[in-house]
């Protein structure tokens, strides 16, 4: 095989590869958003937006639902040991609200305001897919079986909605707390102390991540 065909068909292949990657990144939406490149699975934001008039965000309620992924687990405990009773959906939910409020203030001067308005972004969150790979109950009877490197992975959408209801930003991306990719020998005891920093680290990423779009 020549030099100039070898190129060709490592370009042709490097073209494939990428439009796989960003296969599930539309140009566009069915309410009028444009698809932007970035580092995310996909994120969308209105043309001509200018995120520099709003002053304030409002939280809508957090929506998580938890994936339907079968465990091996040597306990044999329930789906409820994986998944948040009330009060740990409540720290989850304070994490996520923390994170965003504090980097977007930092970055972007913007406050948390207590209920929608005029200036005021509304944060609608949707968390999908949610998986724990060990439980965070603090009554595990066995501590080798909350042993992990990655301790959860979920789909994060986030909406940026404006006060006549027009989604102004859309992200949507896959997302994993602990620590990803790491070995076997890098595995530690998860507790739900060292669950909620993990959380909160991502979603200050996340909301880091998401600052240079919304900056003049």
């Amino acid at each position: 095989m020549t030099q100039p065909i070898r190129a060709s068909l490592f370009m042709i292949l490097s073209l494939i590869l990428t439009a796989c990657a960003s296969s599930t990144q539309q140009a566009s939406t069915e309410d009028g958003l444009s698809g932007v490149k970035s580092s995310m699975d996909q994120l969308y934001i209105r043309d001509g937006v200018q995120f520099n008039q709003y002053h304030s965000i409002y939280f809508e309620p957090l929506n998580v639902s938890y994936s339907d992924q079968k465990r091996n687990d040597s306990l044999s405990r329930r789906d409820e040991d994986f998944q948040f009773d009330d009060k740990e959906m409540a720290i989850f939910e304070d994490k996520f609200r923390t994170a965003f409020s504090q980097q977007w203030k930092e970055q972007l001067g913007w406050t948390v305001a207590e209920q929608p308005g005029p200036n005021v972004l509304r944060v609608k969150a949707t968390i999908s897919d949610l998986f724990l790979y060990a439980s965070i109950k603090n009554d595990a009877r066995s501590p080798n079986a909350s042993l992990a490197n990655e301790t959860s992975k979920m789909q994060l959408q986030i909406e940026l909605i404006d006060n006549q209801q027009q989604a102004q930003l859309r992200m949507i991306d896959q997302k994993y707390t602990g620590r990803p990719g790491s070995g076997p020998s890098q595995m530690t005891r998860v507790s739900s102390v060292s669950y909620w920093s993990d959380a909160q680290r991502m979603f200050r990423q996340t909301a880091n991540n998401l600052s240079q779009f919304l900056k003049p």
